[in-house]
């Protein structure tokens, strides 16, 4: 009875990051930035050709020409710019064939730019941590740079942008990813910020640091790939391209009711919501997901308070997880397609056990580690009956909570939804004991949990 008084798919962003890192290595040996000429007054370095570089800039917006720009594991690259978080420096790798492979650190109190027509990898031990971020294969004149214009237009033979280490920025920036194929592998983090993946042959982004961001792009087959973690606390995240595959997690979560997150997914193709996937921008004063694309496949959870789902095509819910009333609100196929219901509730024991163990690494739990406890734990409360009710305590549903009521916090309909009640109940665990098998271990010392 409740409360009577995460890395299942780290395997393979690990064989992807890995495949890689091997095309990159075979352009040659990696160090820190090379070969730099300043076209803008102000620019000043010190450390060049050593593991610990330090570029300082004095204007508000400074361009600088490199012959490479990787950082080797170990090196240390550091922009210091006078003029504190609202300037920029802009990085163009002028030398073809030479992709950038960061693998060491990248810090700076502004904001910095990298622009490599042959591609841009950070790899798994690859560390940034700036003002904000902006990474692109596309090309950015230094023109609509300096006049704060984010215009990326085509380049022939462009390579892919990739994340698979750590990206983050404090509170207020913004993290933009663009190329014609885009991956995160890694994790993205800018608390009350902006996280873009923008996979395409051109990309405008408007507007940029409001809310009224708006992103326009060709992206007739551009394909962009979320495999980790994309974090923005209270802020937006956005992915846009003609294909998108989320299978990691994208969150815009907010502990204040004043700050609403906002998470939108645009593709001209169509959006897929992989099993084990984890989509969601809750809070006490909103938070919203917005989707629109051709085809939309959701086999992952996708939760927030307010949900537009718009497809020219197809709208198939295929997660165990999800009832359209709670887990997709409103489902609809705006443009005239059709909506396909694979899975509406878990309603045997049997599926509820499934729905748990896709929750599982949303809570960062291993499911060969944990579950097993988890079931015990629950056959022994309930059989895993999403109606199971116990006339002396109250307790009710899958967990047993008590009262049953209590399960409202995690969707509305927690009288009959297995996937809310198991929601509920993994959070409580996680709350109260840290763990399915920590749980499982009061309860057979006390006989409750």
């Amino acid at each position: 009875m409740a409360n009577r008084s995460a890395k299942s798919n780290t395997i393979r962003p690990k064989i992807l990051a890995l495949a890689v890192m091997s095309c990159f290595a075979a352009s040659g040996a990696w160090a820190n930035p090379t070969g730099p000429t300043a076209m803008t007054p102000g620019v000043s370095f010190t450390g060049l050709n050593t593991g610990s570089l330090q570029v300082t800039t004095t204007a508000s917006k400074s361009v600088i020409y490199w012959q490479g720009f990787s950082i080797g594991s170990g090196e240390t690259t550091n922009f210091q710019q006078n003029l504190g978080s609202s300037s920029a420096v802009l990085n163009r790798v002028t030398t073809l064939n030479n992709p950038s492979l960061i693998n060491g650190v990248l810090s700076s109190n502004g904001q910095v730019f990298l622009i490599n027509p042959s591609g841009i990898a950070i790899g798994p031990t690859g560390s940034i941590n700036v003002a904000a971020f902006v990474a692109s294969s596309l090309d950015l004149s230094d023109c609509d740079f300096l006049s704060g214009k984010l215009h990326f237009t085509m380049t022939s033979g462009a390579g892919a942008v990739e994340n698979w280490g750590n990206i983050s920025t404090p509170a207020g920036g913004h993290v933009y990813l663009v190329g014609p194929a885009v991956t995160n592998g890694g994790f993205i983090t800018t608390p009350q910020g902006e996280a873009i993946l923008a996979a395409g042959n051109r990309v405008d982004l408007v507007d940029t640091g409001t809310p009224d961001l708006a992103v326009e792009i060709d992206a007739p087959n551009n394909h962009a790939v979320n495999l980790g973690h994309i974090i923005a606390q209270a802020g937006r995240v956005g992915i846009f391209a003609g294909l998108i595959d989320q299978q990691g997690e994208a969150s815009a979560d907010s502990a204040v009711a004043t700050d609403d997150g906002k998470i939108v997914f645009r593709a001209t193709q169509g959006v897929n919501f992989a099993a084990g996937s984890f989509t969601h921008a809750i809070g006490p004063g909103g938070g919203s997901i917005d989707v629109d694309a051709g085809n939309v496949t959701i086999g992952g959870a996708v939760v927030s308070n307010t949900q537009s789902i718009h497809a020219s095509g197809d709208v198939t819910v295929a997660a165990d997880p999800a009832s359209v009333a709670d887990l997709v609100r409103p489902v609809t196929a705006a443009r005239g397609g059709t909506v396909l219901l694979a899975y509406a509730q878990a309603k045997t024991p049997a599926a509820a056990r499934r729905v748990a163990r896709t929750m599982l690494p949303h809570f960062h739990w291993s499911v060969r580690k944990q579950f097993r406890y988890l079931n015990w734990l629950w056959a022994r409360e309930s059989g895993w009956n999403r109606f199971a009710y116990n006339p002396y305590s109250g307790a009710y549903g899958i967990p047993q909570a008590v009262p049953g009521s209590k399960m409202a916090s995690a969707g509305p309909h927690w009288r009959t939804n297995a996937g809310t009640q198991i929601r509920w109940g993994l959070r409580y665990i996680r709350a109260r004991y840290g763990s399915p098998h920590r749980a499982w271990n009061h309860s057979q010392a006390y006989g409750w949990y």
